[in-house]
């Protein structure tokens, strides 16, 4: 835990995917709220979305950052405020003629709802 799930939709061309993934990382590490090992990562393009009545000029690029619940307010608002900052400021896409939505998603998880183990084989 953390985990950080970002989908976007497939009208966005040529999304650095790892580029922004690492993006997203070191601006939820720079806040000093995580172990960075703690942090894990993942991208998904929708290839089936609607937006509206199927407006075709719409894309989005939304992040959702799941953590244990227990954080402060104060907390809560400062990663959600670093992630959106670097979901705006990164721009290693393509989406000419494109509107695109930017959002983000802080998602607490009850700790009596997660179990986490690590194993070596």
């Amino acid at each position: 835990m953390p985990h950080l799930i970002v989908d976007y939709s497939r009208n966005i061309h040529n999304l650095g995917q790892e580029k922004l993934l690492k993006h997203l990382n070191q601006a939820l590490i720079t806040t000093g709220l995580f172990i960075a090992s703690d942090l894990k990562s993942r991208m998904f393009k929708d290839d089936v979305f609607v937006i509206g009545d199927n407006d075709d000029s719409q894309a989005y690029i939304h992040a959702r950052l799941f953590i244990l619940a227990g954080r402060s307010e104060a907390e809560r608002e400062k990663l959600k405020d670093s992630l959106f900052t670097a979901l705006k400021n990164f721009k290693g896409y393509e989406a000419y003629t494109l509107n695109v939505q930017l959002s983000v998603e802080l998602v607490e998880i009850p700790t009596a709802n997660y179990a986490k183990t690590e194993v070596q084989l």
